[in-house]
Order: C-alpha cells, then sequence, then structure tokens
C-alpha cells in the first residue's frame, strides 16, 4: 500500500449495479480502466494474481431477501456519476475492522 502513496487520485466512472454470487451483497461498480487497474496493480503486487478482482463500492450487505428487496428502489433512483478514488483502506471482513487507511497522493 505504500506504493500506492505515490499515486494521484483515481477517478472513476461509477456506471452500473451488481450483486454477488448469493445475493448478500449489492454494489454499485467503476468502468475499469488503464488508471484502475494500475493502481490495483500497484496494490496486489507480490500477491495472490489468480484471485478475481471487482471494483466496487458495497451499497448493502444483509440477507438475500433484504438485498433483492433493495434492488427496485436502488434501479430508480440510480444514475452514473463520476468520482474519485481518495483513499485505500485494508479492513478485516469479520469481524469488520479496519487494518490500515491511506490517502492517496494529490
Amino acid at each position: 500500500m505504500k506504493r500506492a502513496a505515490e499515486s494521484a487520485a483515481v477517478p472513476v466512472h461509477i456506471s452500473h449495479i451488481g450483486l454477488f454470487a448469493g445475493g448478500n451483497v449489492l454494489f454499485c461498480a467503476p468502468e475499469r480502466d488503464a488508471r484502475l487497474d494500475a493502481l490495483h496493480e500497484i496494490c496486489c503486487a507480490g500477491g495472490d494474481e489468480g484471485r478475481p478482482w471487482t471494483p466496487h463500492v458495497t451499497l448493502l450487505q444483509d440477507e438475500p431477501e433484504a438485498v433483492c428487496a433493495a434492488v427496485p428502489v436502488l434501479l430508480r433512483s440510480f444514475a452514473p456519476f463520476i468520482g474519485s478514488v481518495v483513499r485505500l483502506r485494508l479492513c478485516a471482513f469479520w469481524l469488520m475492522r479496519q487494518i490500515a487507511s491511506l490517502e492517496l497522493g494529490r
């Protein structure tokens, strides 16, 4: 993550929504481009390159019934937008806790 601190903020076009298999996570996601892929490469250098990567912003994580109930609400209100990746956070998933946070250079 330290090398990422040297990277500038990465603009992203959040253009679509989706569900992960199992239906427990509803997310919105950016279009992948060279800048986002380059940031991913910096963060994962020396890591497990065989793992799939889905850049996304989690909107809701819950039981599949609750997530599915939220989909129509999101469909009525979601509009694509431009944002920026300005910070990276490394978190443990269970129990959710932040391990590290790093602001990207600007």
